[in-house]
């Protein structure tokens, strides 16, 4: 009996150890908005915080496809501004939460959308957003209106090496 509550005092305290420090994750996200014609891939890491369920601090890159062409956004959940890359341009665009969606709009105009949906531009943002969070607060099947779920990954481990995102027409 004494070697059975021994065992159990154990447990109980490995596992109060795992989750006194939070947990690392990396996530994937890819997602698809038919009425506007573009996919997108979202790769986010970062550390939720103990007894948090998501984290304000996590960062990731955003692979845009509209047709062939991509357009990558490195962005922070933490930051003012997002770095993107279309072609062989490069800038920054606001990236606040009053800013990003104008901000995604502006860019995927300039990769070439013609005809944008607001509520799957909406619902872009709040699924970049929720790969940033972490694993819970990716978007995942039947939680979308807007937008379709192609697949996601969640993993509460370090991402194996530099988030890098899959060339369009591979996602």
């Amino acid at each position: 009996m004494k070697r059975l509550f021994a065992v159990l005092v154990v447990l109980a305290l490995g596992g109060c150890r795992s989750t006194a420090t939070g947990y690392p994750f990396h996530s994937r996200g890819v997602y698809e908005a038919p009425r506007s014609g573009y996919r997108f891939e979202v790769l986010g890491e970062g550390h939720v915080a103990p007894g948090e369920d998501v984290t304000s601090t996590g960062s990731g890159v955003v692979r845009l496809c509209v047709g062939a062409t991509a357009l990558t956004l490195h962005v922070s959940a933490s930051a003012s501004a997002a770095r993107y890359e279309l072609g062989t341009t490069k800038g920054s665009v606001p990236w606040t939460p009053r800013d990003r969606e104008a901000s995604l709009r502006t860019l995927l105009g300039k990769a070439g959308a013609a005809r944008l949906d607001a509520a799957e531009i909406e619902e872009s943002v709040r699924a970049v957003d929720g790969v940033l969070a972490g694993p819970k607060g990716t978007l995942l099947g039947g939680q979308t209106r807007s937008l379709g779920v192609v697949t996601t990954t969640l993993a509460r481990s370090t991402a194996p090496g530099p988030l890098t995102p899959s060339a369009c027409g591979t996602f």
